[in-house]
């Protein structure tokens, strides 16, 4: 195995407690912040780049690692690297663009926006607004960050003003996709609606196409076993719940409840392959060959049991 390290963003703390080149310890929470909306923006452009997948590669955002090993002077500058593991055979990845990168860039003309009070880009999901609550909360007057994208020259800052426009954006609703799961407790054939349980409890109202029908009344009828995939268009509220739905454009029948297959996630044999063949052998060795009959005692230290 191979660690690769790669400037991403050199993270500043700009004004009042920052002059002095160091980093109160008060305001860590906020580089934790960042590094939450860079994952999620990077999951969320990861499925626009695919949006035949159902599920996101195995292990997307634990690979993402991102660590800084200095300050540098000019106030308090935190160089934000990140670390991957990589195959010896693989390529070398630290010329590789992905999600992550593009992440970096997004967040940063999000913020100049929010400062600049204009649009934020049309690419820039919704659903993230809600984690900028966090990020910034620390900040007291006259203090502000700025970042610079390794190899650009550009410096975007985010102050108070920033995260005020943003927090005010995470109260709006908007539109967006839905995709949702659940048990029809309702149909209205006159004025095609339905009612549908979801999967954590929450009970919604849709419209149903003509051509649906005998779906949604097969649905109702096996309410006790059969469930409906609804896919179209819904209003979310800036935290991402959605609150109604706005047009079904497809009903899906799922029989005796049965989940739909997706057959980009791995079969649970190989995960659990993938992870003993990283565990040394050694390692391996070392593990209790009595662990199928007595994981009560390795697990909370119960007596073993007799052989």
């Amino acid at each position: 195995m191979k660690i690769i390290r790669r400037l991403l963003v050199r993270h500043a703390f700009k004004g009042g407690r920052f002059t002095d080149n160091g980093v109160d310890l008060d305001v860590l929470p906020d580089l934790v912040a960042y590094k939450n909306i860079l994952v999620e923006l990077a999951k969320e452009l990861w499925k626009k780049k695919n949006p035949d997948r159902e599920r996101l590669p195995w292990h997307f955002e634990e690979s993402i690692m991102l660590k800084f090993y200095r300050i540098e002077t000019g106030s308090a500058v935190v160089p934000i690297e990140r670390v991957l593991e990589i195959e010896d055979q693989q390529e070398l990845w630290s010329d590789q663009r992905d999600e992550l990168d593009d992440a970096v860039d997004l967040l940063g003309e999000v913020a100049s926006a929010a400062a600049n009070d204009k649009p934020l880009p049309e690419t820039f999901p919704n659903r993230i607004l809600p984690f900028f609550e966090t990020y910034g909360r620390t900040l007291r007057e006259g203090e502000y960050f700025e970042y610079q994208v390794a190899g650009r020259a550009i410096v975007t800052r985010y102050n108070q003003i920033a995260r005020a426009r943003l927090a005010h954006d995470a109260e709006a609703t908007y539109e967006d996709r839905i995709d949702l799961i659940g048990t029809v407790t309702m149909a209205s054939i006159r004025k095609p609606r339905l009612g549908v349980t979801l999967q954590d409890g929450r009970e919604i109202e849709a419209n149903f196409k003509p051509e649906d029908e005998a779906i949604v009344l097969s649905a109702l009828s096996e309410h006790n076993t059969a469930k409906v995939r609804l896919e179209g268009r819904g209003i979310f509220r800036g935290d991402g719940t959605l609150l109604r739905v706005l047009d079904t454009t497809t009903i899906t029948l799922l029989p005796s409840g049965e989940l739909l297959f997706v057959k980009d996630v791995k079969p649970i044999w190989e995960v659990f392959n993938e992870v003993i063949d990283k565990i040394p052998r050694k390692d391996l060795e070392n593990f209790p060959k009595d662990g199928s009959i007595n994981h009560d005692y390795y697990l909370y230290g119960l007596p073993k049991r007799a052989k």
